[in-house]
Formats: C-alpha cells, sequence, structure tokens
C-alpha cells in the first residue's frame, strides 16, 4: 500500500527528471546561441538581457507565490552554466 508520502515522492522524482529534460533542451539552445555570438563576434555576457531575463521570472514566480530569492538563485545558476558552456564554445573555437 503507498502511502500519500511515497507518491508525493514519486511525483516529485518526475517533476525533477522533467527539469533534468528541459534544462537539456536550454542547454541546446544555449549552444545554438553560441556559435551565432562566435560568427557575429558578440561577447558571451549580456548583463542586461540577464537582468532582464531575472526580473521577468521573478516577476512571473511572485505571482505562482514563489520567493523571489529563490528564483533569483536557480536562474543565476542557469544562465552561470549556459555562459559556461558558451565560453568552452569560444576557446574550442579560438584553439
Amino acid at each position: 500500500m503507498r502511502t500519500s508520502l511515497d507518491r508525493s515522492r514519486k511525483a516529485i522524482e518526475i517533476f525533477d527528471e522533467k527539469i533534468l529534460e528541459i534544462l537539456w533542451l536550454r542547454m541546446g539552445e544555449t549552444k545554438i546561441i553560441g556559435k551565432y555570438k562566435i560568427k557575429r563576434g558578440l561577447p558571451v555576457k549580456d548583463l542586461e538581457r540577464e537582468r532582464q531575463l531575472i526580473n521577468s521570472l521573478i516577476d512571473k514566480g511572485k505571482q505562482m507565490g514563489m520567493r523571489s530569492e529563490v528564483v533569483e538563485s536557480v536562474f543565476k545558476a542557469i544562465i552561470t552554466e549556459s555562459c559556461k558552456e558558451q565560453e568552452n564554445q569560444f576557446r574550442e573555437n579560438n584553439a
């Protein structure tokens, strides 16, 4: 007999797997953007774009009842990894 705790834990496992899949898809788009930036000589970091994105996500998170600190922390980590991927592309392109 499954308890409600077991059901909730299983649901969270499924959500976590979906989050991973979405992050993998996002990283694929990051690579496409990296190639675009390399071809056009654009820098990896676009601080204005990052600020706009984070602020927009914080606003959406607030509407969903999420703390802004959590939203900001999660998406800053994602953006940092995206920039690292693009920096790797830049290094490989210049090697």
